[in-house]
């Protein structure tokens, strides 16, 4: 979660300082240098000593008008940001008793409340804090992000837009926009928004999920493309899949990514615990071996039929689809042979064998 670190309100000089303060006039100026401080700490990762620097400044100034308040919104985000939630709470509370106009405040409380699980009351401080703020950015850009969490769609992608227009399409925006059409299951959305991140920051993470959008949007022949145009070295166990899978609804594509399935080991694998590939799954060799026999290459969808075959030995349906691919090589005798042994009992046969006969026509 970002969080910005709110800035020092100074008093206005006109009229000069109030009047508990009349005679002491370094005090406000130490104040907002302890403040300095712990800002500094905190943007550095050093919560712990934040955490300790900002207790003491309560100590000494929470009873301050002017700097109490800021002392308890530090305190609430790093409480928040030490992973103590409820804490955090207790000290916006405080300091928005006595400024509520801030948002920045609003937002720590949000973030979390949002941490505890109190949905309707985070969304409410997420409300107070971009009306307060309605220009920031980054507070449109999270408050949109946690409407997602709570698959709030249309109200997500409002603060998306505009954080997007704020920050001028920003890749934040853009990603968190993808994510959002992912997540409503709108893959052409999501497919062109990738596509465009990927080919803006050139970030090889984001092609695998441009990818598998582009199939889900049924893009089938873009992924074709986009694959060959792709580094070999490139092809990991994931575009071997998204891969095969793409052939499946390309007619007369030839095949060739489930051609070279069979003699690359990465292909449809997931990786070992020794840095190598463990076997693929037997769904995936049915897949190559269908790809196969329907761009008329029956040897080699016999190969990969029998590696499936090897991984799931007893599955009828890989078995009725060797009766056919041997049928299409001729294979006659042994067909016969394997459809006698699996025939009998199997109430699903008789579909099989039409199935078998509309892929020999």
């Amino acid at each position: 979660m970002v969080m910005i670190l709110l800035g020092v309100a100074v008093p206005c000089a006109r009229g000069g300082p109030p009047p508990a303060d009349r005679g002491r006039p370094g005090r406000r100026m130490d104040a907002a240098a302890a403040l300095a401080r712990v800002d500094s700490l905190v943007t550095a990762g050093a919560l712990d000593g934040a955490a300790t620097t900002a207790a003491a400044l309560w100590e000494e100034l929470g009873a301050d008008p002017l700097f109490g308040w800021q002392v308890a919104s530090r305190l609430g985000l790093i409480r928040l940001r030490l992973g103590e939630a409820a804490e955090a709470v207790q000290w916006c509370e405080r300091s928005l008793a006595a400024r509520p106009d801030q948002a920045q405040v609003h937002r720590t409380l949000a973030g979390a409340l949002r941490e505890l699980g109190r949905r309707g009351r985070a969304l409410a401080e997420y409300d107070a804090a971009v009306e307060l703020a309605p220009l920031d950015a980054d507070l449109q850009l999270e408050y949109g992000q946690m409407l997602m969490e709570y698959r709030m769609w249309d109200r997500a992608e409002r603060r998306l837009q505009l954080a997007a227009r704020l920050c001028g399409n920003c890749l934040e925006a853009q990603r968190a926009l993808a994510n959002l059409a992912l997540g409503r299951g709108d893959h052409a959305t999501a497919a062109e928004l990738l596509g465009g991140l990927w080919r803006r920051t050139g970030d090889d993470r984001l092609v695998n999920p441009y990818l598998a959008s582009l199939v889900r949007a049924g893009r089938d022949s873009t992924v074709l493309a986009l694959l060959d145009s792709l580094p070999p070295q490139g092809m990991d166990p994931q575009r071997w899949l998204i891969a095969v899978q793409a052939e499946k609804d390309v007619p007369g594509c030839g095949a060739k990514w489930s051609v070279r399935a069979l003699h690359r080991p990465e292909a449809g694998a997931t990786a070992g615990a020794g840095g190598g590939y463990q076997s693929p799954p037997a769904a995936f060799w049915a897949l190559v071996a269908g790809n196969l026999q329907r761009a008329g290459r029956p040897a080699q969808a016999l190969e990969a039929l029998d590696r499936a075959l090897a991984l799931d030995p007893g599955n009828r349906r890989y078995l009725h689809n060797r009766v056919s691919v041997l049928l299409d090589l001729g294979r006659e005798e042994e067909a016969r042979r394997l459809w006698d042994s699996i025939a009998p009992g199997d109430s699903t046969g008789g579909a099989d064998r039409d199935t078998e006969k509309g892929q020999r026509r």
